[in-house]
């Protein structure tokens, strides 16, 4: 039977772990990932990636992911592996089709791992979630991008 977890093609994605020390459960920690597969964003385009998800949609409401509980979101990691832009490309948590605090700017070109660990927002049951990504008007295409970002209830 083939792991539900993991997109065929692509390696394991973390699930969570619950941090305990002393024989107690201190807190419970989640890691949401999502990667756009082998799909590329070009010029003057705005795509959405769901977490758990794979490829860039041009339809939020097609990746968004319905949040269960309360919490905070904080963290962010994000590496684009295939990187022709000639400027920053901004990559944005969005909370029910708007942009949140918790983003990053790839620079030009490069292809090394950039993190927000500074800012954190609040998400409650219901709230719909995914990731914006936003080019310029300048030819180069960005791909194979992962992203990832810690959760913990409150």
């Amino acid at each position: 039977m083939a792991d539900p977890c993991c997109i065929p093609g692509y390696p394991r994605l973390p699930r969570g772990a619950v941090l305990s020390w002393g024989g107690n459960t201190a807190a419970l920690l989640e890691i949401l990932a999502t990667n756009s597969g082998s799909s590329n964003i070009n010029q003057n385009q705005t795509r959405f990636l769901g977490f758990g998800g794979a490829e860039f949609s041009a339809s939020e409401p097609d990746v968004e992911i319905l949040w269960t509980r309360a919490g905070i979101c904080r963290n962010l990691y994000v590496r684009a592996f295939v990187n022709g832009r000639p400027n920053a490309t901004p990559v944005t948590v969005r909370r029910n089709g708007a942009n949140t605090i918790l983003l990053v700017s790839i620079p030009a070109g490069s292809t090394a791992l950039v993190t927000d660990l500074v800012n954190s927002f609040a998400v409650v049951a219901g709230d719909r979630l995914s990731v914006g990504v936003v080019t310029g008007a300048t030819a180069g295409a960005l791909g194979q991008v992962k992203v990832s970002m810690e959760f913990v209830p409150t």
